[in-house]
């Protein structure tokens, strides 16, 4: 795989799990 690929991807899914834990914060439940 290309180095700029995963580098992306692992951007892409350290926004995923911030946004997560923002909804988990904003609606007061555990994610």
């Amino acid at each position: 795989m290309d180095v700029v690929y995963l580098a992306a991807l692992a951007a892409l899914f350290g926004l995923v799990v911030a946004f997560a834990k923002g909804c988990a914060r904003l609606t007061g439940g555990r994610a």
